[in-house]
């Protein structure tokens, strides 16, 4: 992670407790999410704070400019191209981790311990616990105290009861303001009116269009959908920098265009 990352999250009012992790002072009890992030591929509303290399994913700050929404926290597969809305605060967040490092350790070692007194995760004996009964995914971590309340989409049993913004065909979250990375594969999504940008439209082309329009919220969407290739997505992000005053906008696109530097391809 570079250190104008570091100047974002500082920038958002961050805990200083998730910017240790992603500077890697606090080191990741894990050797599956590492920090600081490798730079891989990602789209700009993706802020790394993890990176896992076999294969390419991340966990980080998921974050629309722009719009109304808040940041959320998401695993990034780079092979699916989907995020998945994993943890809604930091404290689930960090829960994860352990539920990571624990799976991989089956007992809790130093590393987590240090790893929870840091976070200020309280209940790991709770957290192996649970991995002792043989619960193991996303939709039970409803079982933890943490996730009883505003649970994220990946462990939601009943879309009914989800309360977040990321889509879902149940969710009352208006798909305008969502970018394709967040419509699952897992649904179907065949009769419902998806974003221009979830479409066949050229990417690059139809960005122009909207930015054209004054529609910041929704040129910013269209570059955080797939097919772009990193020397067009590189210019648009410039030209989002030219038509805002946003202070933090400008921190984020400065921040991204170092680590596309040394991106390839394309997302």
């Amino acid at each position: 992670m570079n250190e104008q990352y570091i100047s974002l999250l500082e920038h958002l009012n961050t805990p200083q407790e998730v910017i240790n992790c992603a500077t890697g002072k606090t080191a990741s009890p894990t050797i599956i999410w590492e920090a600081p992030a490798e730079t891989y591929v990602f789209p700009p509303a993706l802020i790394p704070i993890w990176s896992d290399s076999s294969p390419p994913a991340y966990i980080g700050i998921w974050k629309h400019w722009f719009s109304d929404r808040g940041q959320t926290i998401v695993e990034y597969n780079l092979e699916g191209c989907r995020v998945s809305e994993i943890a809604r605060n930091y404290e689930q967040m960090f829960c994860i981790v352990i539920l990571c490092a624990l799976m991989c350790k089956e007992e809790i070692d130093s590393n987590i311990q240090l790893f929870a007194e840091l976070t200020g995760i309280k209940n790991i004996e709770r957290i192996n616990l649970l991995l002792e009964e043989g619960v193991d995914n996303a939709k039970s971590y409803v079982l933890l105290e943490e996730f009883s309340k505003e649970t994220p989409l990946a462990s939601i049993s009943h879309l009914d009861n989800y309360s977040g913004d990321f889509p879902s065909p149940l969710s009352s979250c208006k798909y305008e303001n969502c970018s394709e990375y967040e419509f699952s594969l897992d649904y179907d999504w065949s009769n419902k009116k998806l974003p221009l940008w979830c479409t066949k439209h050229s990417r690059k082309q139809l960005f122009q269009t909207l930015l054209e329009k004054d529609d910041m919220q929704g040129a910013w969407l269209t570059l955080n959908s797939t097919g772009w290739s990193i020397s067009d997505s590189k210019k648009a992000i410039k030209s989002l920098v030219q038509k805002t005053e946003d202070s933090g906008f400008k921190i984020l696109a400065e921040a991204w265009l170092k680590s596309a530097d040394k991106m390839f391809g394309g997302y």
